[in-house]
């Protein structure tokens, strides 16, 4: 009896064990990076429709649990603050194969349907900047023949994924894992793809993929672990790809692409011209190529699209932007609306051609605006 108890108490403390969050998430992130960033949201049935101690409660503390961390806790207490929190926030490094890699993890969590108050707090605070992947675990179903019961319960579900979905900047799309607690088979997986309407998301781009996880509905055993670990592995491994952004100050940028964009139109427009004989090109269309190019270089760096990037993560940017990550205002409109004025404001003025033997300075009619404090700005910007 002594060693059926030791060995169920083993079992018990192994199922309720935290994941090792670092190790899967190093492990199954597709390419090679030094650094990772990997944030979870985990999608929870509302704890005030579960009594204490029931199934559905069990489950989802558990769920809590295997996200949690070893130095955390989870209560059987339901407290209702509302929104969205942090349920474990941590950077270490880990390995995937012979290469080390540093892993940042963030994993918020969200009990029912979110209020309005709530909704806006979170995009507010950026709570879903950065997300990586959703996780949603629904309630253990009970059987019912009242087809309006039934339609509550996905419904209910449904508005809790499209409000976090609808909350978060649009791209790029999340992968979405949804867990069941349920026998299995095929037709529970039909079941709940249509009660989610998982295709519709899909096609209206709203998650980039999704898959269905059935889980036992108590936690006696290891399964539960095996198959929510198998859940992280296919969520990493589906996670969206590193933005291609670089850090540069203003001055760079625009050095950059005016050496890009035009030095090298320039000199060569020249060159040919000196051998075939004719006039340099005149201080008009020489200064609208220049003007034209900073004009691109301007639409690029405050594009409207960059306003839907969901990045960074939020817990892990710093005031003013870091060698890894950028600020957490980089690609507001206010800010993308500054950096197009300023990017413009390095325009020259429009001139005629001076008359014959009359030299004459463009400096002096390029205005000052004031660009010192400007020039060493940070700014991020997508690769070109």
């Amino acid at each position: 009896m002594k060693v059926q108890h030791f060995y169920q108490q083993l079992l018990s403390d192994a199922a309720w064990a935290p994941l090792d969050l670092p190790s899967l998430v190093a492990e199954h992130l597709p390419g090679r990076q030094e650094h990772v960033f990997w944030k979870l949201v985990l999608v929870l049935p509302d704890g005030e429709e579960q009594s204490p101690g029931s199934p559905g409660r069990i489950l989802a503390n558990w769920l809590k649990v295997k996200f949690i961390g070893d130095d955390g806790s989870v209560d059987d207490t339901y407290h209702d603050v509302g929104g969205i929190q942090t349920l474990t926030l941590f950077n270490t490094l880990s390995s995937k194969g012979n290469q080390t890699v540093s892993v940042s993890v963030c994993v918020k969590v969200a009990h029912g349907a979110l209020s309005d108050c709530a909704l806006d707090a979170v995009e507010t605070q950026k709570e879903l900047l950065g997300a990586s992947g959703l996780m949603l675990l629904l309630p253990p179903k009970v059987k019912s023949e009242d087809v309006a019961e039934e339609d509550v319960y996905w419904l209910s579900a449904l508005l809790q994924i499209k409000q976090l979905l609808q909350a978060k900047p649009f791209q790029p799309a999340l992968p979405l894992v949804v867990l069941v607690s349920s026998p299995g088979g095929d037709a529970v997986e039909k079941e709940v793809e249509a009660g989610l309407m998982l295709q519709d998301l899909v096609s209206a781009k709203l998650i980039s993929d999704y898959t269905i996880t059935e889980i036992p509905d108590s936690i006696s055993d290891l399964q539960g672990t095996t198959k929510v670990s198998q859940a992280v592995q296919w969520l990493v491994s589906h996670c969206p790809c590193a933005l291609d952004l670089c850090c540069q100050t203003l001055v760079q940028y625009v050095e950059d692409g005016v050496s890009r964009e035009f030095s090298g139109r320039f000199f060569h427009d020249r060159r040919e011209r000196r051998l075939g004989g004719l006039a340099p090109q005149e201080p008009s269309a020489v200064i609208e190529l220049f003007n034209s190019v900073l004009s691109f270089l301007a639409s690029v760096v405050s594009s409207e699209q960059l306003c839907d990037l969901s990045w960074p993560v939020t817990e892990f940017a710093e005031a003013g932007g870091s060698r890894l990550l950028p600020h957490l205002h980089w690609n507001t409109p206010e800010h993308l609306a500054w950096l197009r004025q300023a990017v413009l404001g390095f325009q020259l003025p429009q001139m005629d051609l001076p008359p014959p033997g009359e030299a004459r300075s463009v400096a002096p009619a390029v205005p000052e605006r004031g660009f010192r404090a400007v020039l060493t700005q940070t700014l991020w910007v997508p690769v070109l």
